[in-house]
């Protein structure tokens, strides 16, 4: 029934994806891992990691974000959204998500969580 991952390093949310639909989440889940797993190497020893208020208060401002929205190219609505902490864009269809991915700031000045299309493979 899982439908998104949180992934954290140097002790701060860097990014939430979420989808729809748990078997559409199971497809996505491993490759999701390795991508943060491959970054987050990038970043050295991890501190403890966030607490879940500290989880809901990342979703609340991704969530509440104002955005910018178009027609997506096949069907549904697609929207960007960006602040001074937070950045994504959300995919959705008739009023329900489809998919959400939002990007905190960099852990530090040596990098941060790329987007899935610009990860290493």
């Amino acid at each position: 029934g899982q439908l998104g991952a949180v992934c954290c390093v140097g002790g701060r949310v860097q990014v939430v994806d979420l989808v729809g639909r748990a078997d559409v989440y199971a497809a996505l889940h491993a490759p999701l891992v390795a991508g943060y797993a491959l970054d987050a190497l990038e970043h050295g020893p991890d501190t403890e990691p966030p607490g879940l208020e500290d989880v809901q208060w990342f979703l609340d401002i991704a969530l509440g974000a104002t955005r910018r929205s178009r027609p997506a190219i096949g069907l549904g609505e697609e929207a960007v959204f960006s602040t001074a902490l937070h950045s994504g864009s959300v995919l959705e269809l008739d009023g329900e998500l489809v998919a959400l991915t939002a990007f905190g700031p960099p852990p530090s000045a040596r990098g941060s969580i790329r987007r899935p299309s610009r990860r290493r493979r």
